[in-house]
This record gives C-alpha cells, structure tokens and sequence, in this order.
C-alpha cells in the first residue's frame, strides 16, 4: 500500500479485515457457533464470553503482528520455526495435523450450512444441495478461485452491512427477551463446561493469524500499526458478535438446536418480511462458497506438493482432482451430522489441540522473544555507543599526542638553531 494522508487507517484495517472476514465465515452468518458456543450454555456466553474471547484474540492479534515485524516472519513455516526453535519439528507436525482437522471441518461445514441454506429456502432435499454446493466449490477450486478471491472482500462488507441492518432492526426487539435470559443467570450446563466453551472459542476467534502472517508484510511498519490492526479487528468481531448473541438469547431455549440459529431467529424473533431473508440466504451462502474455495483451495496447494512425490507422473489438475475428491467425500460424510454438532464437536477437538500449544502460549513466548531482542538490541546499541566514544577518545588522545610531538620537534629545532 502506497504512503498517503489515510496510511495510518488504511493499513491496518486492511489486515484487521482479514480477521473480521474468516470470523463472519459459515459458522458465524449462520449462528451455529455463536450459539453452540455461548448462548445456549449460559447467560456467561451472552457478553462476558465474547469480551473474553475477544480480548485474548486481539492480544494474540497485537502480539503476532509485532513479532512478525521485529523478526521479519512474513511466512507460515518460518513464523513457527522461529517461534518454537528446537522444537519446531514436534510443533510444526502437531500444527500440521490440526490443520487437517480444519480442512475436513471446513469442508463438513460448508456442505451442511450451504446445503441448509438452499434447502430451507427452496425446499430441495439438504444432501442434494449439500453436494450442489460442494460441487460448485469444487469447480471454483479447480478453475475459477481467483473469482472468488476478488470477490470475497465486497461479500465480507455487504455481509457487514447485512449484520448491522439485523443488530440494529432485532437488538431493540430483543433486548426484552435477551435480559430475562440474562437476569435469570440461566445455566444450562456445568459452570465448568461452560468456561471450557468460552476458552474454546478463543481458536475460532484466532483462526485468522495464518493469513495475517503473510499479509502484514509492508501493511504493519510500526508498533502503532500493530495496535490499531488489533484495535479494529477487536471491535468489528466483539460488536457483530454481540448484536448477534442478543438477538440469540431472546429466542433461547427455541434457538438452541437449530441448523441456522440466524434465519431461525430472523423469522421468530424480529419477524423480518422474505426479501430480507432472501438476501440474507444468498449472502451468506456466497460467504460459504467464498471461505470453503478459498480456505480448501490454500490446502489443497499446499498438499498437492507431497503428493508430488508419490505421484511422480501425475499432473497438478490430477493432483488437485484427487485431494479435492477426498475432501468432498469427507464433507459429505462428516456434514450430514448437523450443523452444531459438526461446531462443537470439531472447533471443539481442534481448540483442545490449539488452544494449550499455540494461542495461549503465544502470549507469554512471543512477548518474552521480543523483550529478548528488544534487550540484546540495546546491548548491541550501548556497545556500539561506548565503541564509539573509545574511538573518538583514542582520536583525541592521538591529535593530542601528535601536538605534543610537532611541539616538541620545533622546540629541539629552535635548540639546534
């Protein structure tokens, strides 16, 4: 991005979009995750959860941006191997095997939400459209994701725009229903498993940082680039997140179960007529679209290398047929379970991985790692500074014994003379 008047906003709402537009994926326009998450376990998960959740994934936001800025870490493997050092074989396999889980979890889900999208909406069996949309998700990934990337970013704001015209016509119907849930501090399970679903949610919260990584590159300079990026990413999840739970917690328990809590609500509880939720159907089935094509397309590049070496004859088209056709074999297995089960079950054995050996851990290690460097900086820096004036004295000390000399040469020539 080139220097202007508006660089300081620019920049880091650049990378802050990102995150914002991975969170408002499948799982989040539809509804599922916030309730199988938050609503539905307690009156905790309706504000308390999301500041929680929140407030980690914009430390972690801050604290990963700055490293890659110090450490100049602009990319996925070298992000972990600098992070993790003599451990990174260990951490990079583990990292290596989540991500699986999340490219078959992607999959599942984009199958079921995409499928339940057109099939509430038209009345078509759901596995028909589940694999209509995998379907097209699969030609996108083979000959048109490009399409789909140029078109992601104005998905994400008309999405945006669609979320805003929810919270703002249902947060006033809603508040009502949404404070008796509240003041009856309603818990439908243990305290204990509630706080475990709350510290969950911090790794769909972060699910942005391996695309952060690479983009933050010439975006974040300074370490107010950092804090603004942060800044912003914190209050466009935290707000839609919050718009979107009180909406959820009028309509409990009737919410809790549904397939799309969002369109479920949308018709029981603001009561919105049929060309709003014709609009929201199509959005939010082209953000399925989008982040299945985009986020499967990365893996199956990033697979399709390996594979290489089995299949030394084989072309990349054959090798992209065949990883996409694994995937959209698991899709359709895994997807046909129900979309909050696929949410919790999933999100909940990949932050369970996550959670206790990367998120948490970044914020103490990548703090740590750079107050090391920031330390060995200034060491560096006060050597140099005390080379330099030992420098400057021996010069000194050098034209003064050279003065001395000429001084004393022309006293002994005056003596000769």
């Amino acid at each position: 991005m080139k220097d202007g008047k508006f660089r300081w906003f620019l920049a880091p709402f650049s990378v802050a979009s990102i995150w914002f537009g991975i969170y408002i994926g499948p799982g989040f326009s539809g509804g599922a995750q916030l309730v199988s998450f938050f609503v539905a376990k307690s009156w905790l998960g309706v504000f308390i959860g999301p500041l929680i959740t929140t407030t980690a994934a914009a430390l972690i936001c801050f604290f990963v941006l700055e490293y890659c800025r110090k450490f100049e870490t602009y990319n996925f493997r070298t992000f972990y191997d600098h992070v993790y050092g003599k451990y990174r074989v260990f951490f990079a396999n583990v990292k290596e095997f989540s991500a699986i889980l999340a490219c078959i979890t992607i999959s599942a889900l984009s199958f079921a939400t995409g499928g339940r999208l057109i099939s509430q909406y038209t009345g078509l069996p759901f596995i028909l459209c589940g694999i209509g949309t995998m379907a097209i998700i699969i030609f996108l990934i083979l000959a048109g994701q490009s399409i789909v990337l140029k078109s992601s970013s104005l998905i994400t704001v008309a999405l945006v725009i669609l979320i805003a015209y929810i919270g703002i016509k249902g947060v006033g119907v809603a508040w009502g229903g949404m404070s008796k849930y509240v003041e009856a501090r309603t818990m439908n399970d243990t305290p204990f498993h509630v706080w475990v679903q709350i510290i969950l949610y911090i790794n769909i919260m972060v699910a942005f940082v391996d695309a952060a990584i690479p983009a933050s590159k010439g975006q974040i300079r300074t370490r107010r680039d950092s804090i603004i990026t942060a800044v912003m990413g914190f209050c466009l999840v935290f707000f839609s997140t919050i718009m979107m739970n009180i909406i959820f917690a009028a309509g409990m328990p009737g919410v809790a179960g549904q397939d799309l809590p969002t369109l479920w609500s949308m018709e029981n509880v603001i009561g919105a007529g049929s060309g709003i939720k014709f609009i929201y159907t199509a959005l939010a089935y082209l953000a399925v679209l989008s982040t299945g094509a985009g986020y499967l397309y990365g893996m199956v590049e990033r697979y399709q290398v390996p594979l290489n070496r089995l299949l030394k004859k084989s072309t990349l088209m054959q090798r992209r047929v065949i990883i996409v056709a694994i995937l959209a074999c698991l899709g359709f297995y895994f997807g046909r379970v129900g979309i909050p089960q696929l949410v919790t079950t999933a999100y909940g054995i990949i932050g369970k991985i996550n959670i206790p050996l990367f998120e948490l851990p970044f914020l103490v290690i990548l703090p740590v790692q750079m107050y090391i460097l920031s330390k060995n900086n200034n060491s560096r820096f006060r050597v140099q500074e005390l080379k330099k004036k030992n420098d400057s004295s021996t010069r000194e000390s050098s034209n003064k014994e050279d003065v001395v000399q000429k001084e004393t040469v022309s006293v002994s020539d005056m003596i000769v003379e």
